[in-house]
């Protein structure tokens, strides 16, 4: 539970930066944050490691999914911020 709970933080503070700044430079957040926290599993700064070597092809996926949450949340504010 407590490894979900890490490996979901970065993506969680994605979508959270989308909503509260809904701007379209909260982008930058998971770009930041997904390789931050995948640097820390690798260099020991928390959690247990990342194990073989596809830990980067899975950091590179999820940041490209943070990034169209993220991108999706904030159309979705855009969006509905036009609506009369």
């Amino acid at each position: 539970m407590e490894a979900a709970a890490l490996f979901l933080a970065p993506f969680v503070l994605s979508l959270l930066a989308a909503l509260v700044v809904r701007r379209w430079w909260a982008l930058i957040v998971p770009v930041v944050a997904v390789p931050l926290y995948y640097s820390g599993l690798r260099y020991g700064w928390w959690g247990g490691g990342v194990g073989d070597g596809a830990w980067v092809l899975l950091a590179a996926f999820l940041t490209l999914v943070a990034v169209a949450g993220c991108a999706v949340v904030i159309g979705l504010f855009r969006l509905l911020a036009r609506r009369p």
